[in-house]
């Protein structure tokens, strides 16, 4: 066998070790007793309009998925279901708005939007997550969205805002 091909090999057995070592760490979780969860299930809020609303009751999951050990990493889709928010001032959806070819007045109301959203993170009750965010503002390409760390302490927003370079950002609705 040659050098090369040994290598090749030698890597080949380094993975199958590799992924029976966490095979083998997958399985004694599953052995792992779980904390009992003291909380009632949550009930769906119907109305696809209450956006806000079905955010806080996500969010209001993840503090359980975490002490529960069920995930340590967490991603959310916010999907606004092509209605518009109950928010004062707002009467285009989620969706439609992001869509705003720079119109001011869109834009406006997509702040509004975005600022309710954020501030949802402030309930999450887990003081070692560091929620990262985005959006599009505009359109579907994610090249250049705004993305940023906001834990509990405003200074980190306010330090991920200044390193961004686009015409909305979804931390100017939240004062960074």
């Amino acid at each position: 066998m040659s050098s090369a091909d040994q290598v090749r090999l030698d890597a080949y057995y380094a993975a199958v070790r590799t992924a029976e070592q966490e095979l083998n760490e997958a399985g004694a979780w599953l052995k792992r007793p779980k904390p009992v969860v003291v909380e009632d299930q949550p009930t769906d809020i119907p109305d696809k309009a209450d956006l806000i609303g079905r955010i806080r009751l996500l969010f209001n999951m993840v503090p359980l998925i975490l002490e529960t050990d069920s995930s340590r990493v967490i991603s959310i889709m916010i999907q606004d279901h092509g209605v518009a928010p109950q928010i004062q001032g707002v009467s285009g959806s989620h969706h439609n708005l992001s869509h705003h070819g720079q119109d001011e007045a869109k834009i406006d109301q997509l702040k509004k939007i975005e600022a309710r959203i954020i501030g949802q993170f402030d309930g999450l009750g887990v003081p070692s997550v560091c929620p990262l965010t985005g959006a599009r503002t505009g359109s579907h390409v994610a090249r250049n969205a705004p993305h940023g760390f906001s834990p509990a302490s405003g200074r980190m927003r306010r330090q991920a805002a200044m390193t961004m370079r686009h015409p909305v950002s979804v931390f100017e609705t939240i004062g960074a």
